[in-house]
């Protein structure tokens, strides 16, 4: 008795992983299907129904391929899809028209000689669209420090200073605002 309980657990067990991985991989299938369906309908406007180039025949046509395939040749559910809309879309879909040629703009269109130009004056048109340095502002003339080297006074006789020019008299002052 021990032994065919045993072997009954060994066959209720193995049906029951049987079952686990048929519910699994049918899930995938499913997965893989949704997938499959998102992305020909994103690439393929005449398969997505939401799109105004719908075309239901040839999704039609599509389905009835992909059950052939399916039923003839067994493959998987999306496998099937998949190989059915390529056939059937290059064969009956519609045609892309070619895109016409677009000339390069800016400095793709360019000769070497005329990027350097275009872009010496694209950077100087960027450097002068930005606001002056705001580094110094606010900071006392001790902590900023002078603009340029004022001569020492001190140092000076009367004939010296009266040669210098007014506006170092004036910076020398501190006439100057800024």
């Amino acid at each position: 008795m021990k032994q065919i309980r045993l072997a009954e657990r060994a066959i209720a067990t193995a049906e029951a992983e049987r079952t686990s991985r048929t519910t699994t991989a049918q899930i995938l299938e499913n997965e893989r299907l949704d997938l499959a369906i998102a992305q020909l309908e994103a690439d393929n406007p005449v398969l997505n129904p939401a799109s105004e180039q719908f075309n239901e025949g040839l999704t039609n046509f599509i389905l009835s391929e992909q059950r052939r395939l399916i039923t003839q040749q067994g493959m998987k559910p999306s496998t099937a899809l998949t190989a059915a809309a390529k056939s059937i879309l290059e064969q009956f879909g519609p045609k892309a028209a070619p895109e016409p040629a677009v000339e390069p703009q800016g400095l793709a269109k360019a000769t070497t000689p005329d990027r350097k130009a275009q872009a010496v004056a694209k950077a100087l048109s960027v450097q002068k669209a930005q606001p002056a340095a705001l580094r110094d502002v606010g900071l006392d003339s001790d902590k900023a420090g002078q603009k340029g080297p004022l001569p020492n006074v001190s140092r000076m006789t009367d004939e010296e200073f009266a040669s210098l020019p007014a506006a170092t008299r004036s910076r020398l002052r501190g006439d100057m605002l800024s």
